[in-house]
């Protein structure tokens, strides 16, 4: 579920997931937020806040839209304590550069270091599958896999 940052720290947003905890038999459920609205927050405590009690509800927290800039991690740096998932676009890292896999093996150390999932996605070439495969990530996403599908067309 994507989210706005005006809605992730709404007042009513624990009401309203524990109503869809209640009325789905959902797991594996992530509540994702962008980075480019955290970045805008210069205070970040109400957000740990708000990821440690919907973590209750078995939940789990991403921060997408992160790039090739090492500067990201400083920005999030004290929530990667409390997410569980990263995820990158490769179309943010410089492809024509022969040193692409030196900014994606940062993320690869970072999330390794805090026990995080690190997603890819935007995969699309055969050469992104071989770069991630190289280095060792298995989570990805992409039109090379699959075009995306709505809810209703996934079989389980």
């Amino acid at each position: 579920i994507k989210l706005s940052i005006e809605q992730f720290l709404s007042r009513r947003f624990k009401k309203q997931i524990e109503q869809i905890v209640a009325d789905l038999d959902v797991f594996n459920l992530v509540i994702e937020i962008s980075y480019n609205e955290i970045a805008k927050k210069k205070n970040i405590r109400p957000i740990i806040r708000q990821i440690n009690t919907i973590k209750k509800y078995g939940l789990a927290v991403s921060i997408n839209n992160l790039g090739s800039d090492f500067s990201f991690a400083k920005k999030i740096h004290l929530l990667l304590p409390v997410v569980d998932i990263l995820r990158i676009d490769i179309k943010y890292f410089n492809q024509k550069e022969n040193w692409i896999d030196l900014p994606i093996t940062f993320w690869v150390k970072l999330t390794n270091k805090y026990r995080l999932e690190l997603l890819v996605s935007g995969v699309e070439t055969k050469a992104d599958d071989q770069l991630l495969n190289r280095l060792g990530i298995d989570l990805r996403s992409g039109f090379l896999y699959s075009a995306p599908k709505p809810f209703s067309n996934i079989n389980g």
